[in-house]
């Protein structure tokens, strides 16, 4: 199973639509629903229901890579208090793409296992 943290990146990611076919399917994905049954449900083709599979992948490496730029951004500055106003940079950053805090540094230390 995804854990929920990707799953709120999907979900967020298909938030205009979520009721569209592909969203449901992108939504299935997570739950590590089989294609063929995701096929049954939806009617998308295995190779349709394969290439959201891999956007949810690539979804799920770009926020990943963006969280560890940030981070690292943040620690070379002094005094990271000025890089934006009111709030620390990564708390700011996480409240405009709609996770916590806690998911942030998840997906950090995700990224750096990730990287080694």
């Amino acid at each position: 199973m995804t854990l929920d943290r990707f799953k709120k990146v999907v979900w967020l990611d298909t938030a205009t639509e979520p009721f569209a076919t592909r969203s449901i399917a992108r939504r299935m994905l997570c739950y590590d629903f089989d294609y063929s049954f995701i096929n049954r449900v939806t009617g998308l083709s295995t190779d349709e229901i394969a290439d959201l599979d891999d956007k949810n992948k690539k979804l799920f490496l770009s926020i990943e890579e963006m969280y560890c730029n940030l981070s690292l951004l943040v620690e070379a500055e002094e005094d990271p208090a000025y890089i934006c106003s009111g709030e620390h940079p990564i708390e700011a950053f996480s409240t405009i793409i709609g996770i916590t805090s806690e998911q942030w540094r998840l997906f950090y230390g995700d990224y750096l296992k990730n990287k080694r």
